[in-house]
């Protein structure tokens, strides 16, 4: 695996056209790319393949210039072969990574969801809910909820437990209400 570092043209065969590159100044980054594609792409085809790349080469080949063209001409100059080697290499263990990531989360939510639609997990999703929506709510309205709703107390009781009127008791219980039913429909 090469490390991404410059290798000596004489550790790697390449074609005597290819040792010619141009690596003057005046070429932009638009020029030494397109110059190292038709230099390098069936090169780099062959090395994926080798590698065991399969049906996926050449779409390897192609991420790898969209990648390299980020790089300044003279990186893409100094030595070709080991950085689309470099950034190949990277695109495949990038996808690996990706595929094992997919696989392993859509086993997980796949269970979660067949766990989660088995009736006897309705209670649970729906307490799951109810606790989430009373958590959102806001302080003085969950109190009056809580005393009137969960506790069973009577407005009488609520309004006298929490020191406020009759009147209060009513108007935070609809509130209530009209916040639970609305974040029942999201």
């Amino acid at each position: 695996m090469l490390s991404g570092k410059y290798i000596p043209s004489e550790m790697v065969e390449i074609s005597a056209d290819a040792r010619k590159l141009p690596a003057d100044a005046d070429l932009n980054r638009s020029e030494a790319l397109s110059d190292i594609y038709r230099r390098y792409s069936a090169w780099l085809t062959a090395m994926l393949r080798i590698r065991g790349a399969g049906e996926a080469c050449e779409d390897v080949v192609q991420e790898t210039y969209l990648r390299a063209a980020r790089y300044p001409a003279e990186a893409l100059v100094k030595a070709p072969q080991a950085l689309l080697l470099k950034v190949a290499q990277n695109i495949i263990r990038d996808a690996a990574r990706r595929d094992r990531y997919a696989k392993a989360y859509s086993a997980e939510a796949l269970s979660s969801v067949e766990t989660w639609a088995s009736p006897k997990n309705a209670d649970q999703f729906e307490s799951l809910l109810f606790e989430q929506i009373l958590s959102l709510m806001p302080k003085l309205q969950r109190e009056v909820f809580v005393l009137r709703r969960i506790r069973g107390l009577t407005n009488e009781e609520v309004a006298e437990t929490l020191s406020i009127s009759l009147k209060s008791v009513e108007r935070r219980m609809t509130e209530a209400l009209k916040f639970c039913s609305a974040r029942m429909r999201d």
